[in-house]
């Protein structure tokens, strides 16, 4: 019983690293668009 229980907990840290990993990406995603958006509108300019 405390076995499965412990099992069920370190699943839901991983996925609570996951996600912060997933959050991380996509913000580093964001402002990789943002820099690069920046940066193409001043070649064109």
């Amino acid at each position: 019983m405390q076995n499965k229980f412990h099992v069920r907990r370190e699943r839901a840290e991983r996925q609570r690293t996951l996600q912060n990993l997933a959050r991380k990406a996509v913000l580093g995603l964001i402002v990789l668009t943002a820099i690069l958006t920046v940066y193409a509108f001043q070649q064109f300019s």
